[in-house]
């Protein structure tokens, strides 16, 4: 998917840290160069009799078996995924022995990634690309409470890749979001989660984009 597309929904609509991924904590702040372009993911959440949280992914989208399948008495899906975005993104606040900040994951909520669409739509510019800007993400957290989550999203100067990061992408790559967070497939996802409903339906086709270069995607 590209920035623009990400939660398409007018305003007022409702909608583990180390190695590659970089969490966000309460009361911190993060500097991030974003690198690519996001990738949604899709979660349901259920908790089971004994009060323990069964987790899938589905890539399915609206046409998940879980929603057209597990119906509320008044018609609407019974169960609601959870919507997150994720790309890859050079942390400032991580160098490597070189100098160079570490590439990692990022998981964010809508509400983060809308400030980084907003940014890329009303500049006419990829944040993910070769001219895109660092961000500075606030995190704040009142109480302890992760109810009271809050997040300001800031845009620094646009930050081109150097030559360091540019050989680095070149030669690794980035990360592949679909390998890391794996979707479950149709024909499992109701047994993943506990449900039994009988035979599911032909699993629905994810609405992936294209392949591209990294050269294409990144604009060097």
């Amino acid at each position: 998917m590209e920035w623009n597309e990400v939660d398409p929904k007018p305003q007022g609509s409702k909608s583990g840290g180390g190695g590659q991924f970089l969490k966000l904590e309460s009361n911190k702040e993060y500097r991030v160069r974003i690198v690519g372009r996001p990738s949604e993911v899709r979660r349901y959440f259920l908790k089971d009799d004994q009060g323990k949280f069964k987790v899938a992914i589905t890539d399915a989208g609206s046409e998940c078996v879980i929603l057209k399948k597990y119906k509320t008495a008044d018609g609407e899906p019974e169960y609601k995924q959870t919507i997150k975005y994720v790309f890859n993104v050079f942390d400032r606040n991580d160098n490597d022995e070189n100098g160079m900040s570490k590439l990692k994951v990022l998981e964010v909520s809508p509400t983060v990634a809308r400030y980084i669409r907003d940014w890329a739509v009303a500049n006419d510019v990829n944040p993910g690309a070769g001219h895109g800007a660092d961000f500075k993400i606030v995190v704040t957290c009142k109480d302890s409470d992760r109810r009271n989550t809050r997040y300001s999203v800031l845009p620094m100067i646009q930050t081109p890749f150097t030559d360091q990061e540019k050989a680095y992408l070149k030669d690794h790559g980035m990360f592949d979001i679909a390998e890391l967070i794996k979707a479950t497939p149709q024909s499992e996802i109701e047994e993943q989660l506990g449900l039994s409903g009988g035979s599911s339906p032909a699993a629905a086709t994810a609405n992936a984009g294209s392949a591209s270069s990294i050269d294409d995607d990144l604009g060097f």
